[in-house]
């Protein structure tokens, strides 16, 4: 290790000291300090201690003041538009989860069209625990129109999770349009979600839940044949 990388290791062992000493407004003042300038100096500090630093806003987030909440956010929100780190940029997605204004849901839904697969597929979960008109749509949005499998399914099983009364009919119309999809793994989590939102059973026949979205009474369950019993045996 040379001389200037073992500095930042014993700057960055003393900043912990630091915040591990000092109470919540001061911890607080330092380390919105030091993840600024993680952010604005590549190498100043390691991805892992800035998820570090987020766990830790993300445990905070139910004892700070509205103003703090408002400040960390504005943060946040401005840092995740700089990050190039997809991985932070999914763990800055789960903290402003934890601080419910207007600008982290609005963070959280702008994030529905991030590059990397693994922070749309952690939008779809956090809409998802959301639930409201607008993540409903966003999630339909990405249902459709995203390209990969992944986040197609984290998009089916996010609108499962749909249980507001006002809420629940766009949810099943949502799930609607893809139990025709051509992938089985889809129209499978389509009806599994639909059974969730919704509280109805009727198994896993698709027609049947097709019928049901489309309002009409789903036909009676057909009995299994003989054969297929036989093969149900085996």
């Amino acid at each position: 290790m040379n001389g200037t990388n073992l500095r930042w290791v014993m700057a960055a062992m003393l900043c912990l000291l630091v915040f591990a000493a000092s109470g919540c407004e001061e911890w607080d003042d330092i380390a919105f300090l030091h993840a600024k300038k993680s952010i604005s100096y590549p190498g100043l500090i390691s991805p892992p201690e800035q998820i570090v630093f987020l766990h830790q806003w993300a445990d905070e987030a139910a004892t700070c003041t509205p103003a703090e909440r408002e400040h960390r956010v504005a943060l946040l929100a401005t840092d995740i538009q700089k990050e190039s780190d997809p991985w932070i940029r999914l763990n800055i997605l789960r903290t402003l989860s934890k601080y419910r204004t207007p600008v982290s849901d609005a963070i959280i839904l702008t994030a529905r069209k991030d590059p990397d697969l693994d922070v749309r597929v952690e939008a779809c979960k956090l809409l998802g625990l959301r639930g409201d008109a607008a993540a409903v749509g966003a999630l339909r949005e990405m249902l459709v129109g995203d390209i990969q499998v992944d986040v197609r399914l984290a998009s089916v099983k996010a609108l499962g999770q749909t249980h507001e009364p006002a809420v629940v009919p766009q949810a099943v119309a949502a799930l609607g349009t893809v139990l025709e999809d051509s992938n089985p793994a889809i129209q499978m989590g389509a009806v599994e979600s639909l059974q969730r939102a919704t509280g109805k059973d009727f198994g896993n026949d698709v027609n049947r839940w097709r019928q049901f979205v489309r309002g009409e009474t789903p036909a009676p369950a057909q009995s299994p044949s003989l054969a297929e019993r036989v093969r149900n045996i085996f």
